[in-house]
């Protein structure tokens, strides 16, 4: 039987120390599920499979906090070997993040490719560039950063489009009742009763004494 002869506990993560086997690293979640208590002892089978079970569940739950940011397969696998996760364990947990709709690679370089494509160069081959080399140092392959580079720019590109044909258009009458108002305001000679006052006033005039 092994003795756990310390538990040493980092924010969500805590890790079983024995005195004659290799540490074990489990999630806090996964520690109070089996009621782990420092001074307990394990028989030797057991804790393997839980070394297992443990490394499933640690590799999960660190991959479903990365993803709260978008970032490649490479980014997340690189991130769970730094935290101790073995690689069978990490790439188990990414197929099954995969599988289940919660990791779409190409949807996570599209989010960088947008941020990276809206400073406002107009020139592709400087937007490509830029933007496929920041994705290629996040760890997406070439063929996943060329194409959310691509796709970001035809984004910005047909916003730009719209954004034109709006600035060319030209605003219409805010109250089109007044084209009404307008039209009734036409040269006073054209209207036929103003003629006739305009005459008996001439008239009028001329009938009058010379003073």
């Amino acid at each position: 039987m092994l003795q756990i002869i310390e538990i040493e506990r980092k924010g969500s993560i805590w890790t079983l120390r024995f005195e004659h086997a290799p540490p074990l690293r489990c999630s806090r979640a996964f520690a109070r599920r089996l009621n782990i208590q420092a001074g307990q002892r394990i028989d030797p089978v057991v804790l393997e499979r839980m070394r297992q079970s443990a490394a499933a569940d640690l590799a999960e739950q660190i991959a479903e906090r990365l993803l709260r940011r978008p970032r490649s397969r490479r980014e997340i696998a690189a991130r769970l070997r730094q935290e101790g996760v073995p690689d069978e364990a990490a790439r188990a947990a990414l197929e099954q993040l995969e599988a289940q709709g919660e990791h779409d690679e190409l949807e996570d370089a599209l989010i960088l490719a947008r941020q990276c494509a809206s400073r406002g160069d107009t020139d592709w081959n400087a937007v490509r560039q830029r933007c496929g080399q920041r994705l290629r140092r996040r760890g997406f392959s070439a063929a996943t950063a060329m194409r959310a580079v691509q796709l970001a720019w035809q984004e910005t590109q047909r916003e730009a489009r719209q954004e034109t044909r709006q600035d060319r258009a030209e605003p219409l009458p805010r109250d089109l009742s007044s084209l009404s108002d307008l039209s009734d305001m036409g040269d006073p000679q054209a209207d036929p009763q103003a003629e006739p006052q305009a005459e008996s006033i001439a008239s009028a005039k001329f009938r009058s004494p010379v003073p």
